[in-house]
């Protein structure tokens, strides 16, 4: 995994999706959902620094489905969602 991307406000850059896809945006810091693909690393310059960390980026999302989980459950949440394998 390279070092976290942090774009200035404007810039068009890459994600990973949940789907493993790989997806462009203009790069907004008032955006939440912006702010939070940044603060994970799966914000990146080109197309293909985000391939390249497409793995790592299935793995992180693995990683908030179990922590979300978890958080569901300590708060007495019941886990009727169906979600995919990861």
């Amino acid at each position: 995994m390279k070092r976290k991307y942090y774009p200035p406000k404007g810039e068009h850059v890459y994600f990973v999706n949940w789907d493993c896809f790989i997806c462009g945006f203009d790069y907004d810091p008032t955006n939440v959902f912006d702010a939070i693909l940044v603060k994970m690393g799966n914000c990146f310059k080109t197309e293909e620094d985000a391939a390249d960390n497409v793995e790592e980026m299935q793995s992180r999302f693995g990683q908030l489905l179990h922590y979300a989980e978890e958080l569901s459950r300590k708060r007495g949440g019941h886990d009727e969602m169906e979600t995919a394998d990861i």
